[in-house]
């Protein structure tokens, strides 16, 4: 039996163990394409015999807080989705979670991608359970309006900005950017990639920036940036779910969205053919840099037996080749398994697989380099910066540079 539950006061009264046979799963996944994947595992789970339970908080800080909240008080869930970075360290650290070196057997453990168990390494082990790899800086772009405009792909995104009056005029918005600061963000970062390469970007994120040799660079970022602002507003277009602007490309609204492999399964499912419908490829100036994600679940420390051996049970059942194979196919993720064939897999999983397979084919994501209160200061200043449209390129490195250090 599958149930989500929504209810707080239910939430509330729950009890902390539901059993060898019951797990409950907190997450953010609501888009259909995601609540099919994660089916794939809570199938799996009811067929070993175990009953599954999802609990959904929309939002990734939402579902933080909430998650710490029942820990603390003494009611936890089974396992937290989570995203692959600091916090995951800072979690084995206080004693919170346990590494999945105490649930998983040797042959799945040593299966982990070298480079998925490094992100997640705590002195015990692997310290969360990895479930899927995204590429999050893909340009999705809706090849009937390139045709139709007789258009090149963009190589970069002052090529997009030439071509952006040509798609407005013919009717069409040229970008599809949503309302989240995290999108905005993730616009930021790949005109940063564009600008000045994934050095710059990486120094950024460290907060290494010198306001002296870089300003030139974060001022022209930042122009762009306001000019793609001026292409992607449209008042009838403005959506608060990412979901809701990938589709204004499916249906031809909409030339070009930047947004994670995720959005890939929207084309799908709506029919869409790669490289007759829609294209992939890593945004305007970003060959080679793929950033990328790591979706994770969290498994909290416990004293239960019949809760550490359902949550064994989930972590093997994740780590499997067939499950990591089918969960990738209806996600749009990369597995995070060695092994898995993924020759038979859509065009655009295999370009993502031959970069996280390169040795410098990626960058690490903001959530995968930096905690939660890090990645909040430098999407505020990015959305502060988007908002304000009387403030100039060079105010914004100024702010940008002040206050991202």
């Amino acid at each position: 039996m599958r149930k989500t539950l929504f209810a707080l006061m239910g939430l509330l009264t729950a009890t902390p163990a539901l059993g060898t046979e019951k797990i409950e799963l907190l997450h953010f996944w609501k888009q259909p394409t995601e609540r099919a994947a994660l089916g794939v595992l809570a199938e799996r789970f009811e067929q070993q015999g175990g009953e599954w339970y999802d609990t959904v908080r929309p939002g990734s800080l939402p579902l933080k807080i909430y998650a710490i909240d029942r820990i603390i008080n003494g009611y936890a869930p089974h396992a937290v989705h989570w995203h692959g970075g600091p916090e995951i360290r800072q979690l084995y650290a206080m004693e919170i979670t346990d590494p999945i070196n105490r649930f998983v057997d040797r042959r799945r453990l040593e299966s982990i991608l070298p480079s998925v168990a490094d992100a997640l390494k705590v002195d015990d082990g692997i310290g969360a359970l990895p479930v899927g790899l995204h590429g999050e800086n893909w340009a999705w772009r809706n090849l009937d309006i390139y045709r139709q405009l007789a258009l090149p792909a963009p190589r970069d995104w002052e090529h997009f900005l030439e071509q952006a009056p040509h798609i407005r005029a013919a009717g069409y918005r040229p970008l599809a950017v949503g309302e989240a600061s995290w999108e905005r963000n993730l616009l930021f970062n790949t005109v940063l990639i564009d600008i000045g390469g994934a050095d710059l970007y990486r120094r950024m994120q460290r907060g290494a920036l010198n306001p002296a040799t870089d300003r030139p660079d974060i001022m022209k970022a930042f122009g762009v940036m306001m000019r793609l602002r001026d292409e992607a507003t449209s008042a009838d277009h403005a959506h608060d779910d990412w979901a809701e602007s990938t589709r204004d490309v499916v249906r031809g609204k909409a030339a070009i969205q930047i947004m994670g492999d995720w959005a890939k399964n929207e084309f799908l499912n709506a029919g869409k053919v790669i490289g007759r419908d829609f294209d992939c490829a890593l945004a305007p100036g970003n060959d080679g840099s793929m950033s990328i994600v790591l979706d994770v679940f969290v498994l909290p420390r416990t004293t239960d037996a019949t809760v550490h051996a359902a949550q064994s049970e989930l972590s093997n059942i994740v780590l499997d080749r067939d499950i990591q194979k089918r969960f990738s196919i209806l996600k749009g993720s990369l597995p995070v398994v060695a092994g898995v064939d993924v020759h038979d897999l859509d065009e655009c999983t295999r370009r993502g697989f031959s970069l996280i397979s390169s040795s410098d084919g990626t960058v690490p994501s903001m959530t995968l380099a930096l905690n939660q209160d890090r990645i909040t200061q430098i999407a505020g200043i990015v959305q502060n910066i988007w908002e304000t449209h009387d403030m100039s390129a060079a105010e914004a490195a100024t702010l940008f540079l002040q206050h991202s250090q």
